[in-house]
C-alpha cells in the first residue's frame, strides 16, 4: 500500500472518528437534558457526559485497530488494540511499534486522538458550567429550553 493511500485511509477514519465524536457528544447533550434530576444529584449528568464520551474514544480506537488488522500493519487482535490505545491516547509506551512505511499512519493517529479528546475534555468542562453555573451563561447554556 502507498503512501497516498494511507493518507486516504487516515483522512477516512479522521472523517469516521470525528462523526461518532459529534453524535456522541449530541447524544450527550440530550441524555443531560433529559435528566432533570435534583441538585443534590447533578454530579450524574456530569457522568454521563464522561460514559458517553469515554464510549465514543473506544470505539473510535476500535475503529483504528481494525484498520491495523485489515490493512495488515500489525498482527493479532490484541496487539492491534493494544497499540490503538497507546497511540490514539497519545500514551506511546513504545513497546508495539508499527515497521516505518506505518509510521506516519501511528503519527496521524495520535493526532486524531489528542484532538478528539481535547473535544471531549472541552465538552465536560461545558457541561460542569451547564450544570453548576448556568447564570453565567448568555442564553441559559445548551442545556436551556430552546431546541436545536
Amino acid at each position: 500500500m502507498g503512501s497516498i493511500e494511507k493518507i486516504v485511509i487516515c483522512v477516512l477514519l479522521t472523517v469516521i472518528t470525528t462523526t461518532t465524536h459529534a453524535w456522541a457528544m449530541v447524544f450527550a447533550i440530550k441524555a443531560i437534558r433529559w435528566t432533570n434530576a435534583p441538585k443534590t444529584w447533578q454530579v450524574y449528568r456530569v457522568c454521563i457526559v464522561v460514559l458517553v464520551m469515554a464510549f465514543a474514544a473506544i470505539v473510535e480506537t476500535l475503529a483504528w485497530a481494525a484498520t491495523f488488522l485489515w490493512a495488515g500493519a500489525i498482527e493479532g487482535l490484541r496487539e492491534a488494540l493494544y497499540f490503538a490505545t497507546v497511540t490514539y491516547t497519545t500514551l506511546g509506551y513504545g513497546d508495539v511499534v508499527l515497521g516505518p512505511d506505518w509510521q506516519l499512519v501511528a503519527a496521524f493517529t495520535a493526532i486524531n486522538g489528542l484532538i478528539m479528546f481535547g473535544w471531549s475534555t472541552a465538552l465536560v468542562f461545558a457541561s460542569i458550567q451547564n450544570i453548576y453555573f448556568p447564570q453565567t451563561l448568555k442564553n441559559g447554556g445548551f442545556l436551556s429550553e430552546s431546541e436545536d
